[in-house]
């Protein structure tokens, strides 16, 4: 994504009242990629969509889960791409090329 990502030492108070819809910004400079809400179950869960409709998207989760009792929490982070997206992926990483209009690598 190329963008200077930086992890929050502190609770940002705008961020917790998220809905879904609302854009996430990765990076503050203008015309950053950003990430929209697409599931939001507080305290528990955040899915993120990323990337424009129409070309690749992918989600990014996490959820977190009690363990012993609630004395432990689990974080979960799963992230998936579009099929397209792997299916691309793959063909460029075996070598293929690209039957145009046919969507199959060859």
């Amino acid at each position: 994504m190329g963008c200077d990502l930086h992890s929050a030492d502190e609770i940002r108070p705008e961020l917790q009242a998220l809905q879904v819809g609302d854009r996430i910004l990765l990076a503050p400079a203008e015309g950053a990629p950003w990430c929209e809400v697409a599931q939001i179950e507080a305290p528990t869960t955040l899915v993120l969509l990323g990337g424009d409709a129409g070309g690749p998207r992918t989600t990014w989760q996490w959820v977190l889960r009690p363990l012993g009792g609630g004395r432990r929490t689990r974080l979960l982070v799963c992230q998936r791409l579009e099929r397209r997206m792997l299916r691309g992926l793959a063909r460029r990483a075996e070598g293929r090329e690209l039957i145009r209009g046919a969507g199959r690598p060859r």
